[in-house]
């Protein structure tokens, strides 16, 4: 049995936060035997408590089956030492014996369970998903920790090249690239219609309201004129209303429109992106660019900031990037002669490879690897 150490779950509140870790695990599940640790922040996610949930990962579920079976301070608050000595307590409570590999999704805070698997002789590889790779091994509390941790791992995937390439200087073979995967199947299942005759080009973006997300980017199109005005519509938790406010006021006086929309089940947001004509991406820090590929391969142009895992996607005539410096220049992509079918094709072509079923079969032949190399 494979167990899977993750701080990212599904949050009712949150458009996607945890999914691509629950939707990978569901497919996993049904080529091997696997099952679950959650170290997750309680609700907002800046909070001192921590918990540590088991899972037992089920195919069908719309949710992880969490059992609460520990709760630790953040570390920042209180000495590492208690905090190992918490977590150590806390997966004592629970069965290893089945236990052949266990999988760490992120440095942190999957980490401070290395120390324990260590001890056990508990074999483990380490997912580095984005930003962790820097954020977190030069903190002084963690540094040798991770050292130690890397070192000891069977393997180090990263999902992002950028990343892979520098650390493939230090661990050689060690380090294996595996871009996450996405789930295309709902994409294909749902249908949607888009509005005929309307007087707006829709833009659409789920992103929860967070500053990390770069919405206020969005307020160079406030006084902007187009041949037809935009109606950018957000999907997401309004975690900072101030960003929100402000943008509300800035489109106030505006032709073109900005509306913020509460969260939508998976199924109803794929439904509003398939409708809608461009997709918007405004993040400065991106780990994954999931939201980007799905809205490629639901076959709309995208506008996105060129960070993290988005600068991976392939470029081609369906796909822009651009730091928002120019209005002009985005206003020249949404209004340039229509984009025939032929692209849009090419466009789905290029990230075929990074559906879930491949991902899956990518992640099963490493561990079949590790295991035959023991």
């Amino acid at each position: 049995m494979i167990r899977h150490i993750t701080n990212l779950y599904p949050r009712v509140n949150y458009p996607t936060h945890g999914i691509f870790i629950k939707e990978q695990l569901q497919e996993l599940s049904k080529s091997i035997e696997i099952d679950g640790l959650i170290i997750k922040s309680l609700f907002p996610p800046l909070t001192s408590n921590w918990k540590i949930y088991h899972s037992n990962i089920l195919k069908s579920d719309e949710h992880f089956q969490l059992e609460q079976i520990g709760i630790l301070d953040f570390p920042k608050n209180v000495a590492l030492c208690v905090t190992l000595a918490q977590i150590n307590k806390s997966l004592s409570k629970i069965s290893w014996n089945k236990v052949e590999l266990v999988h760490i999704h992120y440095l942190y805070p999957g980490v401070l369970v290395t120390p324990f698997l260590i001890k056990n002789e508990i074999p483990f590889i380490v997912h580095v998903h984005g930003s962790d790779w820097n954020q977190f091994r030069h903190r002084e509390n963690l540094k040798k920790m991770i050292e130690i941790a890397l070192a000891k791992s069977k393997a180090i995937l990263f999902s992002g090249s950028e990343n892979y390439q520098n650390a493939n200087i230090n661990y050689g073979n060690k380090a294996i690239l595996l871009k996450n995967g996405v789930n295309f199947k709902i994409i294909d299942l749902i249908q949607a219609q888009k509005e005929l005759n309307k007087k707006w080009i829709d833009l659409i973006t789920v992103a929860n309201v967070v500053q990390v997300k770069g919405l206020e980017k969005l307020q160079i199109f406030a006084n902007q004129k187009f041949k037809v005005p935009v109606r950018i519509n957000i999907y997401g938790e309004i975690i900072d209303a101030g960003i929100q406010e402000k943008l509300l006021e800035l489109f106030i006086r505006s032709e073109n429109q900005i509306i913020f929309h509460k969260t939508l089940p998976k199924n109803d947001l794929i439904r509003k992106l398939k409708a809608s004509d461009f997709y918007i991406h405004t993040s400065i820090k991106e780990s994954f660019g999931i939201a980007v590929m799905e809205a490629m391969y639901a076959g709309l142009p995208i506008i996105a900031t060129n960070t993290g895992n988005i600068q991976n996607c392939n470029e081609n005539s369906f796909l822009m990037k651009t730091e928002f410096n120019s209005i002009t220049e985005i206003g020249d992509f949404i209004f340039e002669k229509e984009r025939n079918e032929s692209d849009k094709i090419k466009n789905i072509e290029s990230i075929n490879e990074l559906s879930l079923s491949n991902y899956s079969e990518k992640l099963i032949n490493i561990y079949k690897n590790i295991e035959n190399n023991d």
